[in-house]
């Protein structure tokens, strides 16, 4: 087995479910723990997301904790019937 050291200075975590988003506090906690969170919504999740979860998402994205987005976009993964979904997900977003 080989050990390696690793000095970590800050860590990055997304989170692209928004039943388990972080609160204010859990946000200020990670934040002075140097753990940066960025926010999602998975796009095969598309079809199933909430008005009140795509206004949550776009409200903690102008949280100064939150350092950005991911887990957004175009999984073509899945069959092409959902692809016209996801591509409503963002521009509702994003447009």
């Amino acid at each position: 087995m080989i050990e390696v050291e690793v000095n970590l200075r800050a860590l990055v975590t997304n989170v692209c479910d928004p039943h388990s988003y972080p609160n204010g506090t859990l946000l200020q906690t990670l934040s002075e723990l140097r753990c940066f969170p960025t926010i999602g919504l998975h796009p095969k999740g598309a079809a199933q997301y909430t008005d009140s979860e795509i206004k949550e998402f776009i409200r903690l994205l102008g949280r100064p904790e939150v350092v950005g987005f991911g887990e957004v976009g175009l999984d073509n993964s899945v069959h092409y019937s959902e692809w016209l979904g996801q591509a409503a997900l963002l521009q509702r977003v994003f447009g």
